[in-house]
């Protein structure tokens, strides 16, 4: 095996290992999400004194999970369980503005990874996607970014565990001690790997140069 074949064969494992780790990557967040939808669905069901589950289920399911905090919104309203602007009423406008936007887009969008080794994935509608060609209107998630949306979705897991209790007790819902961050600083993080990966791609531009 010369040097040529050496360098192809080591462009090939890193091709692997990149597409491995988005692929991975996306799994994490998918898995992330689907226990914050079962712990809204769940809060959903105590909310209604529904114990019959396996009923409960057949009635949301196929339910989106922004459609379920809507009504979970709504059901909360009249008694006032959720504080206007209280940490678990911006938490959940986050997940409803940022979290399900990007499980939707993972869901109902060609997903590409790029060819070269590049921590990112390129999301695009079937209609703008050309063979081995970025569709100029594609967008691109970093892995990185993926992994902060997957661990805000385990944190606020946790958050929406303590809200169990509220429900038996007929307390309002509150997040005393909260394991997720705050949205202002869930942005702030996004801010900064939105401009990591802007001066990523910028070097790499001009290496290829």
């Amino acid at each position: 095996m010369d040097d040529d074949d050496l360098d192809d064969y080591q462009e090939i494992e890193d091709k692997d290992f990149n597409s491995l780790n988005l692929h991975a990557g996306i799994g994490y967040f998918i898995v992330a999400y689907s226990k914050v939808e079962l712990g809204i669905t769940t809060l959903l069901a105590l909310l209604t004194k529904n114990e019959d589950f396996e009923a409960f289920h057949i009635l949301t399911r196929g339910m989106d999970l922004r459609v379920k905090i809507e009504r979970l919104q709504e059901l909360c309203k009249p008694l006032s369980l959720i504080e206007p602007k209280s940490a678990l009423d911006i938490r959940l406008e986050l997940l409803d503005r940022k979290i399900c936007q990007l499980r939707n887009k993972l869901s109902h969008s060609s997903i590409e990874i790029p060819s070269e080794m590049i921590p990112e994935i390129r999301l695009a509608s079937i209609s703008s996607l050309k063979p081995s060609k970025t569709p100029a209107n594609a967008e691109t998630l970093h892995l990185e970014t993926l992994a902060l949306y997957t661990e805000w979705c385990e944190a606020f897991f946790h958050d929406v565990l303590s809200l169990f209790s509220h429900v038996k007790k007929s307390a309002k819902f509150s997040i005393s001690h909260p394991h997720s961050m705050v949205p202002k600083e869930f942005r702030l993080h996004l801010d900064q790997l939105a401009r990591r990966a802007r001066l990523d791609r910028l070097r790499r531009d001009q290496r290829s140069k």
